[in-house]
């Protein structure tokens, strides 16, 4: 795993810089599948460092990043 683990409302995500510091993911990891479930990406920019956390904390608050095994396998 790399990056930062997250805590209070992410707890259980990492959030991780990519392409020269540009870009910010926040991610989970399913270990008992080992999946890597990316639920946020945000280029980052001067100013605001805090748009990709409030996106996630918002998915994860409509419960789009709750979904059951069964869902994540269709397809």
């Amino acid at each position: 795993m790399q990056g930062k683990p997250l805590i209070g409302e992410l707890d259980g995500y990492y959030s991780l810089r990519a392409v020269g510091q540009k870009y910010r993911i926040i991610y989970t990891i399913e270990q008992t599948q080992v999946t890597v479930m990316i639920v946020a990406l945000e280029i980052r920019k001067d100013g605001s460092k805090q748009g990709v956390y409030a996106l996630a904390k918002k998915l994860l608050r409509l419960g789009l990043l709750d979904e059951s095994d069964e869902n994540r396998n269709d397809g």
